[in-house]
């Protein structure tokens, strides 16, 4: 294994010397019989190494003023051991002595060649002295003879040797030049001499270009052979240079002497002519010329150097042709040692490639890397965790009103010794290393914790923050933006982004992504310092921009420069033209301030509005010019601890007061006189903010009004009287109605079997949204359901739209169309053309909608995209864009499957709960409402057969929409053998289904056309014995089919809930008075639930827990756990521990839903064995407040042991809430121990079992944090 150059390393080998010479002399000394042993010339020699010793550190340091130590040391200890030889005891073998004189040549090792002569005279001096003091040294000639030759020989052996494996390490074995290892050794003096002779130093540094394509060429023999030979040229160069060195693989270094500045450029000045000729004073002509400038001459020096380095080389028989390129730094100028000078001739190699040039020169401007840049980025890295940046912030003034619209956050450094520092003395240097990162996200926050702290003050203040190149390809930045702001409680429209043109060219694929996902975040983005960059146009169009910034440097030359207000002019007409906002930056004076705002810029930012400020100094200027919060349609105040507003107004409302982005005014949202309750959406809801149309109704003269001044429906978002058609202002305000699709019945029955899976709204396709935005490269996107009067959203991308009582968007007309639809530019239809201008905060050009159809053809509603520009899809665009359409519809009817499931199981559990003959009434009732809502029926009847294996059935109950009523009244009865459609049914025990009932002979004709009945299903429910009950479903309009998945379903349901009948009418008949609860007069749970069907669409459905105490305490507590166990968290579900008894005896002693009044099997100590009993004065009490609130005991029933029911069918919620209210102040009169409460409200689109559901999920949750000792459940937060 070979290795490498040997290297004397000094410091131990003087070491070594000198240590051993020293033991060698102390040995001597102190041993007997030893020729010196305790010999004066022994204890001289000792003293001589000592002192060597002493000197020892000087010794070994290489410093050229000390280099004569070494020949100083060796002489001295050659006298030393001359002493001790010639002072050797006579006849004790002295002449060994002679053998130690060679070890002195070893000095030779870091001397130089005349001292290492010089060493070996004195070394034969000392010797022959020693010898004449001492005859024994002469008894043996030879020996003092190879002592003498020894001496001279290893001195220039040893010297010869080590210098020259010294050289060999310098040197560069492929070119023989100088090494980087020997740069400083060979270099620093050839410099030093040169400035000793009063000149400068050009030290150039060159680099050949392409190097690797000739060793990819020639392999990387031809590329050794042709670095030979260009060293071999750089040492031919003329002027001749100093010093030659290789310092890498492709990199030469030359040192090239030259004169000085001013001698330079004297002679520059006479070179033009002898005195008489041209260029001497007096005679005008060349001479006049001003002498070439000093840095034109050192371009010129390298020029010339490279000219002659450019071959061709022949290199295995082929001419190669060379480009390099230099970097010069001069010295003094630029650093008098290669340490200095290399770093600075780098930079400026770099620099001349970078732009394309030959050769670089340096200067103090270049931005290379300082010692004290590299001090900066350490102190950088603490600055953050000791809190010494601060964020400054300078406010944006809206040019037409001189309102404060917002404040771009600018960072300082309060640097504890350098002072306040601006941007630029940090920020290169941040930029350059993952360190900003960190402080993005410091600025980010804490410009955000400000934003929070204005609104908090009343001041809409948004925050421009500045976003580095490296931060827009970090997967991590939406998730720290969304963060930050939910950290805060800010919506996201409180923050800008601003980037600038240079940092979106680096990786402009991934930025472009990254920006797209921030916007449908909310944020808005900024295009700063437009106009500097090269691809300014293609960024604008394929980007989703809010807003772009002039440049400053266009902005401040406004004023003085016809061609810059040309270049401001053009760039706000197309800002405008493409529906953004433009911002001018760099506002100095007043005059600039005019012309800004008379070329017609948006926002202006500069000196002349404010300078950069800390917050606390920008207090009186934002509060005199800032937007107050009240005087906004929609308050973003911000929300400790819970997410961020997801819906806030723009800055300034839409023409005529029409409110967008889903904020509804004050008083409006509850249904306000004249106004459409929560309508709150523009026109063009279906494809996105502001995507086909305006905002919503005016307070006063809202739609309702404008419809023949009907009330908006209460919370619905549905328009009262919506029967009546679409008048002109109706018209102007939303857009054009779209037509009626083909068949729109059809289409409308196979929207409702959508409704009961998307209502109400559960926003399950944002992601399709998403999905369809990013494939079309649009900033809004939706999926749109299209009712017979409105349009509601099933997903949503880049807005927060509310939902439209009109179909005049899109996605009504893709559905209308029954195709992709595409609008290029929506401004130049007439059926968007109302929407697209009402939306001042966001310019919509571009829409488009694709249908969403069913398996059977039906369109029900649309997936629309919206584009600030105008455009056409691509034909690969449109491809994807029916694709992600036909898999949304599968994702649709996964969707509607699944809550259909969930329906199916809650009403089977509920049925479960109902086990005694006396049931079949509550059963049927729930069996109805879940089966008309499953289907989208008009009206659902139960019929129950008489008994097991029973040939009659009774209707029991129905279950009817609002302006329906039943076809079979309750009490009818059907035989098996009839001729009827139930007949039919019950023969053949397989569903029968009906699209035509009036052709169809099992119904009454007459009555087919009173009620009307259009379609039918009915549905046999098979049990242990037989068919025991049938689910007639009816139609007022014609239905073509029972889809697939509706059939699976109700087969389902048929099987369930059949063998729960059947366990029902095989129950042992129970003995009952009444429908009654013997114990309190309420009514009982199956009584309450038939109650509950007759009552209207939106009855809020009360469940009140009592505590136990006392004698009632185990049984509170059992009975809270059979709430649980017997209803298994179903509410409406008459469980079999309900008759646990008051006692608290085992669960389901008595018979099923017995209601707390069961008989009690082992009462001991807890009341009457077997006997009734009358419930504690507490339980007594609280009933009697239930009364006195619910003042109807017709809708007051005992659910379980300690739980009861009310239902209040008007006023909903609201007056739910009230009475809870009510009941919990008189209750507070009588006792400390609070109750429970949930609150349910039935819907049109939902079975009751939905209603009892959410009360019963929110009673067991006061219920468990009682338990566990919470007291600080308030009411309302649970109900």
């Amino acid at each position: 294994m070979s290795s490498g150059p040997i290297v004397v390393d000094r410091r131990r080998l003087l070491t070594v010397l000198v240590a051993g010479i020293a033991g060698f002399f102390l040995l001597i000394a102190v041993i007997p019989a030893s020729p010196g042993y305790l010999r004066l010339g022994s204890w001289a020699g000792l003293g001589i190494a000592l002192a060597n010793i002493a000197m020892l550190r000087p010794l070994i340091t290489h410093e050229d003023p000390r280099s004569w130590l070494p020949l100083i040391s060796a002489a001295s200890m050659a006298v030393g051991l001359c002493l001790t030889a010639a002072d050797a005891i006579p006849g004790s073998g002295g002449e060994l002595f002679l053998l130690w004189f060679p070890w002195l040549a070893t000095y030779s090792a870091v001397l130089r060649l005349g001292r290492t002569v010089a060493l070996a005279c004195w070394l034969v001096l000392m010797t022959s002295l020693a010898a004449w003091a001492n005859s024994d040294l002469t008894r043996s000639p030879a020996l003092l003879l190879m002592a003498l030759l020894s001496s001279v020989g290893g001195c220039v052996v040893v010297s010869g040797l080590f210098q020259w494996r010294h050289r060999q390490a310098l040197a560069d074995p492929l070119t023989s030049l100088v090494a980087r290892s020997g740069l400083s050794l060979i270099a620093d003096p050839v410099i030093a001499r040169a400035r000793d002779r009063g000149r400068d130093v050009v030290f150039l540094l060159i680099d050949i270009n392409r190097f690797r394509e000739v060793n990819d060429a020639l392999g990387h023999e031809g590329g050794d052979e042709l670095l030979r030979q260009f060293a071999r040229a750089l040492s031919a160069v003329t002027p001749h240079p100093s010093f030659v060195g290789r310092l890498g693989s492709d990199e030469f270094a030359l040192v090239i002497e030259c004169p000085p500045e001013g001698a330079q450029a004297g002679a520059a000045a006479g070179e033009p002519g002898e005195p008489g000729e041209p260029g001497e004073p007096g005679n005008p002509g060349e001479g006049d010329s001003q002498p070439p400038s000093r840095d034109r001459l050192l371009r010129d020096l390298g020029s010339s150097v490279l000219g002659q380095l450019e071959g061709p080389f022949e290199v295995h028989g082929i001419k190669v042709g060379i480009e390099a390129s230099a970097g010069l730094a001069v010295s003094p100028r630029d650093g008098e040692t290669t340490a200095a000078l290399l770093p600075c001739a780098d930079v400026a190699l770099s620099r001349a490639k970078r732009q394309g040039e030959r050769v670089g020169l340096w200067d103090v401007g270049i931005a290379g890397v300082r010692a004290w840049e590299i001090s900066l980025y350490a102190e950088l890295r603490t600055a953050i965790a000791r809190d010494e940046l601060i964020v400054f912030y300078q406010p944006l003034q809206a040019a037409a009103t001189g309102q404060i619209v917002g404040a771009e956050a600018l960072v300082r450094w309060r640097h504890p010794t350098r002072g306040l520092l601006p941007p630029g003395a940090f920020l290169p240097i941040a930029e350059r290393s993952a360190l900003i990162g960190d402080m993005t996200r410091w600025v980010l926050n804490e410009a955000l914790r400000q934003c929070a702290a204005w609104c908090e003050q009343g001041l809409y203040v948004p925050v421009s923050v500045n976003l580095s190149a490296r931060m827009l390809v970090r997967d991590d930045l939406p998730d720290l933006v969304t963060s930050t702001l939910a950290r805060h409680g800010l919506p996201p429209d409180l923050l800008t982004l601003e980037m600038t043109e240079s940092a979106l060219v680096t990786q402009p694929g991934r930025a472009a992504a990254m920006m797209r996902e921030l916007r449908s975040k909310g944020v808005k983005l900024s295009l700063d310092d437009f106009g500097t960059g090269y691809s300014s146009m293609e960024i604008l169009k394929a980007l989703p921009f809010d807003e772009v910034k002039i440049d400053r440097g266009f902005v401040a030359d406004v004023r003085g420069s016809l061609q810059d207000a040309a270049i401001v002019r053009s760039v706000l007409d197309l800002g405008h033209r493409l529906g953004l906002r433009v911002v001018g930056e760099g506002v100095e004076d007043e005059r600039t301030l005019r012309m800004m705002t008379e070329l017609g810029c948006d926002i202006l930012q500069g000196e002349v509005i404010s300078r950069p400020r800390a917050p606390d100094h920008l207090s009186d200027l934002l509060a005199a010019k800032a937007t107050k919060m009240d005087e906004r349609s929609a308050r973003p105040v911000p929300v400790r601890g819970g997410a961020a507003l997801a819906d806030a107004a723009p800055a300034d409302p839409p023409p005529g007061g029409a409110v967008t982005g889903g904020a509804v005014p004050a008083g409006v949202a509850n249904g306000g006189p004249g106004t459409a309750a929560g309508a709150g959406a523009g026109a063009g809801a279906s494809a996105g903010a502001g995507e086909a149309g305006s905002g919503a109704g005016e307070a006063g003269s809202g739609v309702a009004a404008e419809s023949g001044g009907a009330a908006a429906a209460e919370g619905t978002g549905e328009v009262a009287g919506s029967d009546v058609p679409f008048t002109a202002a109706q018209t102007k305000r939303y857009g054009i109605p779209a037509p009626l699709a083909g068949q729109d019945a059809a289409r409308m029955a196979a929207v409702r079997r959508y409704e009961i899976a998307f209502q109400p709204h559960t926003y399950r396709l944002n992601d399709v949204a998403a999905l369809a935005g990013t494939l079309t490269g649009c900033d809004v996107a939706s999926v749109v359901l299209v009712g017979a009067r409105s349009e509601v959203y099933l997903g949503r991308f880049g807005h927060e739209m509310q939902d439209v009582p009109a179909r005049v968007g899109i996605a009504s007309h893709a559905v209308a169309a029954g195709e992709l639809l595409e609008v290029p530019d929506a401004t130049l239809d007439t059926r968007f053309a109302h929407g697209t201008r009402a939306y001042r905060h966001r310019s919509v050009r571009f829409i488009a909608g694709v249908p969403l159809r069913t398996i059977d053809g039906h369109s029900i509603g649309a997936i629309t995209i919206s584009d600030r520009i105008p455009r056409r899809l691509s034909p690969g665009q449109r491809e994807a864009l029916e694709s992600l359409a036909r898999h949304a519809m599968i994702m649709m009817d996964t969707r509607r499957e699944c809550v259909l499931l969930e329906v199916v199981t809650d009403t089977t559990h509920a049925l479960d709960q109902l086990g005694d003959r006396g049931d079949v009434p509550a059963a049927a009732s729930l069996l109805a409402d879940t089966a008309r809502h499953l289907a989208g029926a008009d009206v659902a009847t139960v019929l129950v057969a008489d008994g097991p294996g029973s040939a009659g059935f009774t209707a029991v109950e129905s279950s009817a929409a609002p302006g329906h009523k039943p076809v079979i009244p309750r009490g009818q009865r059907f035989l098996r053998d009839e001729a009827t459609s139930v007949g039919e049914a019950l023969r053949t025990r397989r569903p029968l289904f009906v699209a035509d009932a009036p052709s169809y002979s099992g119904f009454h004709s007459d009555l087919v056309r009173t009620l009307p009945v259009a379609s039918a299903f009915i549905l046999p429910l098979p049990g242990s014995g037989g068919v025991v009950g049938v689910v007639c479903l009816r139609w007022s309009k014609p239905l073509l089919a029972i889809d697939p998945a509706l059939e699976k379903i109700f087969s389902l349901l048929a099987g369930q809930a059949g063998h729960g009948l059947g366990r029902m009418l095989t129950a042992r008949a129970r003995e009952r008075a009444s429908e009654t609860d013997t114990m309190t007069g309420l009514a009982n749970r199956s009584a309450f639930l038939t109650a509950l069907g007759e009552l209207p669409v939106g009855t809020a459905v009360c469940l009140f827990e009592l505590p136990g105490e006392g004698a009632y305490g185990v049984a509170a507590a059992n009975g809270g756990a059979g709430v649980a166990a017997a209803d298994n968290g179903v509410p409406g579900a008459a469980g079999a521990a309900g008759g646990s008894g008051a006692g608290g005896a085992a669960g389901g002693t008595g018979p099923a839903g017995d209601n707390g009044a069961g008989r009690v099997a082992n009462g001991a100590g807890r009341g009457p064995a077997g006997a009734g009993y009358c419930p504690d004065q507490r339980l007594a009490r609280f009933i009697r407040d239930l009364r006195t609130v619910a003042g109807d005991p017709r809708y007051l029933a005992r659910w379980s042991e300690r739980q009861f029911a009310l239902a209040v069918p008007t006023g909903g919620r609201e007056r739910a809430e009230t009475a809870v209210d009510e009941l919990r102040r008189c209750w507070g009169r009588e006792s400390t121990a609070p109750f429970a409460v949930g609150i349910g409200v039935t819907g049109s689109h939902e079975p009751l079992t939905s209603a009892l559901i959410d009360a019963e999920n929110q009673l067991l949750a006061m219920v468990a944090a009682r338990e566990a000792g919470t007291r600080r459940f308030p009411m309302r937060s649970v109900v």
